[in-house]
C-alpha cells in the first residue's frame, strides 16, 4: 500500500511540475510572438492570431502554473497580522486556518468549474473567434488548476497544524 501511495504522490509532483514547466514555456512562446507581431506590424506579413493566443495562453499558464506556485509559497499575501503574533505555535495555527479557508475556497471553485465543464460539454458549445473550438476544451484547464491548488492548500495546512502541534 505505501508503495502505491508513493507512486502516486511521485506522479502528482511530476505531474504539477511539468504543468508548470508548459506555463512557463507559454510566457516565453508569448514574448516571441507578441514581439514579432509588433515588429511585422507594418509589413504584409501581419500575423492575426496573437492576440486570441496570448489570450488562451495566459489562462493556461494561470493554472496550470498555480499548484506549483502554492507549493513554492510564491503567492501574494499580506503578512500583517501574522507579523503581529509572535508565538510560533499560534502563528502556525493561524496560517494552518488560513489555508483551511484556501482549501474550502478551492474545492469550491474545482466543483463549480468542473459542473461549468461539464455543461459546455454536453451542450457542445463553441468557442467561436479566429480559431473556433469546443468551448469545454478551454474550461477544462480551469478545474485542473484547482484541483493542484486544493491538493497543496491541504499539504500546507497539514505542514503547519503539525509543527504547532510539534511547538507545544
Amino acid at each position: 500500500m505505501k508503495l502505491v501511495v508513493s507512486g502516486l504522490v511521485h506522479v502528482y509532483n511530476f505531474v504539477r511540475d511539468g504543468l508548470a514547466v508548459i506555463g512557463g514555456i507559454l510566457v516565453v512562446a508569448m514574448v516571441v510572438y507578441v514581439s514579432l507581431s509588433v515588429l511585422i506590424r507594418f509589413t504584409p506579413f501581419v500575423i492575426g492570431w496573437t492576440l486570441e493566443v496570448a489570450e488562451y495562453s495566459l489562462i493556461i499558464l494561470t493554472f496550470f502554473s498555480a499548484g506549483w506556485l502554492l507549493k513554492n509559497r510564491g503567492h501574494t499575501r499580506i503578512d500583517i497580522l501574522l507579523d503581529l503574533i509572535k508565538t510560533p505555535r499560534t502563528r502556525n495555527i493561524v496560517e494552518g486556518i488560513l489555508y483551511v479557508v484556501t482549501t474550502a475556497i478551492s474545492l469550491f471553485l474545482l466543483i463549480l468549474s468542473a459542473v461549468v465543464t461539464w455543461e459546455n460539454y454536453v451542450s457542445g458549445m463553441l468557442q467561436v473567434k479566429v480559431y473556433t473550438f469546443p468551448k469545454w476544451m478551454l474550461c477544462a484547464i480551469i478545474p485542473i488548476g484547482f484541483f493542484f491548488l486544493f491538493i497543496e492548500s491541504i499539504r500546507l495546512a497539514y505542514a503547519f497544524f503539525k509543527e504547532a502541534h510539534k511547538n507545544k
